[in-house]
């Protein structure tokens, strides 16, 4: 699992990619675990960051596990400009069904109801808080 996800030169490409636009573009992966270079990688976050971190890395970890499927069992090879098009329209729908999880609660447990603009408004706030707290650099990957 090593190599799919953090050994291989394709997925290098990928990380180097992401890592540049977060500003860690000096810290490569190595030999080390996945689990000890995210942990490496997570350190160096202020913890308000560090846990949209951790969904971010969990999605390109996910992303290069679906590229690594796609190659053996469908014979199928996507470029790294590609993947990394797939790891941001994948990121901009996980944010968008965090607000609408968001919205499912407020009704839930406290009776508050949202008007349609009101929900979509949500969701582009949802959008800025992650540029936010990237300051520029993990919403990024989110933005043009």
């Amino acid at each position: 699992m090593e190599h799919i996800l953090i050994q291989c030169s394709f997925s290098q490409q990928i990380w180097w990619a992401v890592l540049q636009r977060l500003g860690f573009a000096s810290i490569t992966p190595g030999l080390s675990t996945i689990q000890d270079w995210w942990l490496q990688l997570r350190v160096l976050l202020p913890a308000n960051k560090q846990k949209r971190f951790d969904s971010l890395f969990a999605l390109i970890a996910w992303q290069l596990r679906k590229e690594r499927n796609a190659r053996v069992f469908h014979g199928v090879e996507s470029q790294p400009s590609e993947l990394l098009q797939r790891i941001k329209k994948e990121g901009e729908d996980w944010i968008t069904a965090g607000a609408i999880w968001k919205e499912r609660n407020a009704r839930v447990f406290r009776g508050v109801e949202s008007q349609p603009s009101e929900l979509l408004q949500r969701i582009k706030k949802e959008r800025e808080d992650w540029i936010t707290a990237g300051a520029k650099k993990l919403g990024c990957l989110f933005s043009e």
